[in-house]
């Protein structure tokens, strides 16, 4: 008995949340799109992507450098690395 109600007031809330949810982007939508901040949001958006995929390239090559002159200069290291 108390899985069943439970379950229903879950149900219920589940239900209620997605009501809620909806008209709160559609007001928010609406809002972004008429005052047109929608392309402003996107724009800062793919620049910190932008940002974040060039630094993970920097490290990348500065990792790659670093790894070059640890094994190259000494190849026993290397080899151990190997095995």
């Amino acid at each position: 008995m108390k899985q069943r109600i439970f379950s229903l007031i879950f149900t219920f809330l589940l239900a209620c949340g997605n009501l809620f949810a909806q008209s709160n982007e559609n007001n928010i939508e609406k809002f972004f799109r008429t005052e047109s901040k929608f392309y402003v949001v996107v724009a800062v958006l793919a620049i910190v992507m932008i940002g974040l995929l060039g630094y993970v390239i920097y490290l990348d090559r500065k990792t790659q450098k670093l790894e070059k002159q640890i094994f190259g200069e000494n190849n026993s290291l290397s080899q151990e690395k190997k095995q």
